[in-house]
């Protein structure tokens, strides 16, 4: 049962999920919202609050809430949680049920103009859960969002547009999207960024700003860029005794 349910959820959004899809991260919840109001959306931005102090249990009650109530950001946070474990057994037919939920509210929330809910369906066509895997759509919905201030749809756009993932590859574009995730408050965007300038990807290499970077994005609660900002700091301060 567990090898079907993998299956049809597809590996590789697990790997996507745990941010593992190459080299560059994907969003982490940034603390901005969007001013529309949706039916649960309270629910889902306590949810959010509680999620990000790492408070799993009481997030996974708040999102519930607002997954009943119609919310799909609700609904999709918590096939995430279901799908990683995060915090909770890790139930690949939760995850389903869940994201399955998701798909409506999030349709009907990007249509009424709220960016999570457009860059949440982004991510869906992107990796083809329970929907048909649409790169061209992906795209779309992760532009809606970032036009809506939602880091997520910037990020993962840039994402799309650093390693010409149903794109042509454009370095210039993916650092425009990074640091407009990384100004509205996402740790994924701000590393991004280091790692274009750690790497010389499209800009000129520059170790010096990629610590920045990645400080900031540490300094946003991305522990991966904590870790990144350390080593480099090191390294550093190596090359120069």
């Amino acid at each position: 049962m567990g090898r079907r349910i993998v299956a049809i959820l597809g590996v590789g959004t697990l790997l996507f999920f745990t941010g593992c899809s190459k080299f560059w991260s994907h969003f982490h919840n940034s603390p901005r919202t969007s001013k529309v109001v949706l039916p649960g959306k309270k629910w889902r931005e306590e949810g959010l609050k509680k999620e990000r102090e790492g408070e799993i249990e009481e997030a996974v009650k708040l999102y519930e809430k607002g997954c009943k109530e119609g919310d799909g950001v609700s609904c999709f946070s918590l096939g995430v949680i279901y799908a990683l474990g995060k915090g909770v057994e890790r139930d690949l037919e939760k995850a389903k049920e869940y994201f399955s939920k998701a798909l409506t509210g999030l349709e009907e929330g990007c249509k009424k103009g709220d960016g999570r809910s457009c860059s949440d369906l982004g991510l869906m066509y992107q990796k083809g859960v329970v929907v048909e895997k649409d790169l061209e759509k992906a795209k779309e919905y992760y532009l809606r969002g970032c036009q809506l201030e939602d880091s997520a749809g910037c990020v993962n756009l840039g994402v799309l547009y650093i390693t010409g993932l149903g794109v042509s590859k454009n370095p210039q574009k993916a650092k425009q999207l990074f640091l407009k995730g990384c100004q509205l408050g996402d740790g994924a965007g701000c590393g991004n960024l280091g790692i274009m300038y750690l790497k010389g990807d499209g800009v000129e290499k520059n170790l010096s700003k990629a610590l920045l970077f990645f400080q900031k994005g540490c300094q946003l609660g991305s522990h991966n860029n904590c870790q990144r900002a350390s080593f480099l700091k090191t390294h550093i301060v190596a090359q120069s005794e």
